[in-house]
């Protein structure tokens, strides 16, 4: 009996593990309806979506290498050899922007799963939206953008060049971009565009897409309804003194992430792109600390919430955090691993 158990126990190890992957197969199979590496404007063109202003089906690798060097290094390098001029003598986008992924679940701007997302890939915490699936988007500088650029954001939240040519020159305080220049940024933003696979679309979802029950409008809706077509912008207030918590209620280990990949990514003296350098350091910590308290621009309850604004003789300014980009929760961590570090010798 032993001996028949030990003949035939190989065979039946084999034959489970036949039908493991065969039912894994099944499910990728039913998970994949659709093909993941299609575009998402292809699909939505399936369905009678019109081609939007700027469109490029085409994405010519050159023009879109030259896009990113504008983007990543504020000039491009264009085929023949040459460069473009500097863009901004004071940032590049990327100061601002990721150009990776950011929110776990598109349809769901979570400032809590955006910096775990950025702590697990090692990017930055910043105030502006990724450029990351941007050209997927039928808004720009929507919400409450309106109130700290008045007029200058009626021609660009609908129209993607218009808000480009209005980051180049007032968030960035740089020169307008030429025709060449932003045909190679757009070529750049549409090879950054989302594809089916990155909406995490229910197999449920995608067998209504696939059968003739819904109409063309109807089936738009369902996948617009796994990303955002504009991202929110909530501005509000910084918190009164008296609401403060000055962290005792925070995490100081997420709050160590937001320092690091936020506040110092622009603030870190060897980037040299503000006039308040930080450091991890305790005497940086410390002067954080003292000013914690202040209604003034030094204390990371204003600074976060009000940004500072361009002035004369010295254009750069800082860009603040709205509601949807850092929680009130997470300025709480922020201060936590403030006086933390603060206390340390």
């Amino acid at each position: 009996m032993n001996m028949k158990s030990s003949t035939y126990r190989p065979f039946l190890v084999i034959a489970l593990s036949m039908l493991v992957i065969l039912l894994i197969s099944a499910g990728t199979n039913e998970k994949s309806i659709l093909d993941a590496d299609k575009t998402l404007f292809q699909l939505l063109r399936e369905y009678g979506e019109p081609v939007p202003l700027n469109y490029i089906e085409q994405i010519d690798p050159a023009l879109a290498a030259a896009g990113e060097g504008i983007v990543k290094e504020g000039h491009g390098h264009w085929p023949d050899g040459s460069n473009s001029g500097r863009q901004s003598k004071y940032f590049v986008c990327t100061d601002c922007h990721n150009v990776d992924r950011e929110d776990p679940i598109l349809s769901d701007p979570d400032p809590e799963a955006r910096l775990q997302m950025a702590l697990e890939r090692g990017i930055p915490f910043l105030q502006g939206t990724t450029f990351w699936g941007m050209v997927n988007r039928e808004g720009w500088y929507n919400g409450d953008y309106y109130k700290k650029y008045g007029d200058l954001v009626t021609n660009t939240r609908d129209t993607l060049v218009n808000a480009i040519q209005l980051c180049a020159t007032v968030c960035s305080q740089g020169r307008e971009l030429n025709d060449k220049e932003m045909e190679a940024i757009l070529h750049y933003f549409w090879s950054l565009q989302l594809t089916v696979g990155d909406l995490n679309m229910s197999q449920e979802d995608q067998e209504k897409l696939i059968q003739d029950e819904l109409d063309p409008e109807e089936k738009r809706g369902i996948i617009r309804s796994y990303y955002m077509t504009a991202s929110p912008a909530r501005f509000v207030d910084p918190l009164p003194r008296s609401e403060r918590k000055y962290g005792v209620l925070g995490d100081a280990s997420k709050g160590k992430v937001i320092y690091e990949q936020g506040c110092m990514h622009c603030h870190d003296p060897q980037r040299n792109i503000t006039n308040l350098g930080l450091e991890d350091a305790v005497l940086s910590f410390r002067q954080l600390n003292r000013n914690m308290s202040s209604t003034k621009d030094m204390s990371i309850y204003e600074i976060t919430r009000k940004g500072t604004y361009s002035i004369a003789g010295y254009k750069p300014y800082m860009p603040h955090y709205t509601l949807d980009r850092m929680s009130d929760q997470q300025i709480e961590d922020i201060a936590a691993y403030i006086k933390q570090e603060a206390k340390k010798k």
